[in-house]
This record gives C-alpha cells, sequence and structure tokens, in this order.
C-alpha cells in the first residue's frame, strides 16, 4: 500500500470519481467545470487510461488513483500511479482507496470497511459497484461516487465532491453530465 501525505493546507476540496470506462470527454468536462475549485482529484478505477490523459491536461491538479478490474496496465509516469489500493492523508483525514474488485461483488462494501479499519482510515472510498452511496458512523465514512459512465440500481451518472478540513467533512454528489446537485444522498 502506497502512502502520500497532502498536509499542506488546512483544508479544502475532493473531486472523486469512478466507472469513466472509456468516456474521456465526460471525465475531462467534470474536471474543467471543477477545476477552479478543487485541490485534489481521487479516482478509483475503470478509466486508467482516460484518467492519465486528463492529468495531463490538468497539470495544476495533483491526481490519485487505483487500478480497476476493467484497467490495462499503465506504464510508469510522471502523472498518477495505479496501485490495487492507496492510502492518503488530506487535509487531516486519512482515506483508504480502492476500486473495490478486492472482493467477490456482493462483499465488497464489508472488505472496504475491513480494509480501511487495518489501513487506520477514517474515510474510505471505492468504486465497482457503479452506485453512489454514503455510510456514515462516528468512526468511519466510506463513499462510493457512482459510475460517470454506466450507473447502476436507478442511479444517475454521478460523482462526489468532498469539502474537508481537519474538523469537519461535507460531502455532496454530483450528475455526471449536467452537474447537478443529486439530491438525498
Amino acid at each position: 500500500m502506497i502512502t502520500k501525505d497532502y498536509q499542506d493546507q488546512k483544508g479544502g476540496k475532493i473531486l472523486i470519481l469512478s466507472d469513466s470506462h472509456g468516456d474521456v470527454t465526460t471525465l475531462i468536462d467534470i474536471v474543467a467545470f471543477w477545476q477552479k475549485a478543487i485541490d485534489v482529484v481521487l479516482f478509483l478505477g475503470d478509466g486508467a487510461e482516460e484518467l492519465l490523459e486528463v492529468a495531463y491536461i490538468f497539470v495544476e491538479l495533483p491526481f490519485f488513483a487505483v487500478t480497476g478490474n476493467n484497467d490495462a496496465v499503465i506504464a510508469p509516469n510522471s502523472r498518477v500511479n495505479f496501485p490495487l489500493e492507496q492510502k492518503l492523508t488530506l487535509f487531516g483525514h486519512c482515506f483508504y482507496l480502492t476500486h473495490g474488485h478486492i472482493a467477490p461483488y456482493a462483499a465488497v462494501k464489508a472488505e472496504v470497511l475491513t480494509r480501511a479499519k487495518k489501513a487506520s482510515a477514517s474515510v474510505a472510498l471505492y468504486g465497482h459497484l457503479h452506485i453512489p452511496e454514503v455510510y456514515i458512523d462516528d468512526n468511519m465514512r466510506r463513499f462510493n461516487p457512482g459510475s460517470i459512465t454506466y450507473p447502476r440500481g436507478n442511479s444517475e451518472p454521478s460523482y462526489l465532491i468532498l469539502t474537508i478540513n481537519q474538523d469537519y467533512l461535507e460531502y455532496q454528489f454530483f450528475n455526471a453530465k449536467s452537474h447537478q446537485k443529486i439530491e438525498g444522498m
């Protein structure tokens, strides 16, 4: 597991994306829409090739990612690494990232939670299921931003914005095509 530290700021906005499955146009549109308002982009797999392209377009933004089950191996490069899972410290919070194919489909949520706790993370992020989700208890926040391209479970194509500092974490899901807030999440 790779550990990165991004503690140079007291707080910020994090754009969280997953499961673009070849839709580079939507990925570029989302990052372009938010580029002046966000501090970090996190990508949770199944779209590594297009994310790498986006990372080279938006060179002022830091990108962190994990590989998905549909991602080809990406050659070493200077913009983004794609481990199976990753631990990051961002704005005073410890994040655990994985795509979610670390377990059989029905066991993904439980395995993500187990691994995030083992990593001493307070925020767990995963994709793979293509359904936006938020789970919050006293010690853990678990999010799936959904898929920007192929939503499942009657959900919309979606992504997630976290506004965060050491003392709080606010979240909002957005429609990947219109950038409108998704209410009720």
